[in-house]
């Protein structure tokens, strides 16, 4: 029998910088704000925007130690993005091992500025809302 802390703990993502709620289906605003800054401590948020793309291969050790680092940055946010989201949202990127096209999945799946899916459900939602017996409707 799991106790009421064990469940909420699923709901939260543990980095070594903090804990942050993981994405749902609801939050994906605040999700991505918090995500940014972990992958920027991580000093991997570049790769994941683009802004970054992997060095030039090469036999010098500068470039191993280039090639090495990208890699291990990389790594982190292909662990940290789907870690952070909840089993609902973590099914579009399973399986992916590009952070990029990850981050491009769950923005276009769950950000309610561009997705059709989270929209209809805002609409839906909006059209069954009904006022209770005695509530008052006022701004």
């Amino acid at each position: 029998m799991s106790s009421s802390s064990d469940q909420s703990s699923k709901i939260y993502y543990t980095s070594k910088l903090r804990s942050i709620k993981q994405l749902s289906n609801t939050n994906y605003a605040i999700w991505k704000g918090d995500v940014t800054v972990i992958l920027q401590a991580m000093g991997a948020y570049a790769i994941v925007n683009g802004k970054e793309e992997e060095p030039a291969a090469g036999n010098t050790a500068a470039a191993r130690t280039a090639t090495a680092d990208y890699q291990k940055r990389r790594a982190y946010a292909i662990s940290a993005i789907p870690f952070s989201c909840t089993d609902e949202a973590a099914i579009y990127v399973n399986g992916l091992t590009n952070p990029r096209e990850m981050w491009q999945i769950l923005k276009e799946r769950l950000d309610p500025t561009t997705s059709y899916i989270v929209r209809t459900a805002i609409v839906a939602q909006f059209q069954n809302a009904r006022p209770t017996t005695g509530e008052s409707i006022s701004v």
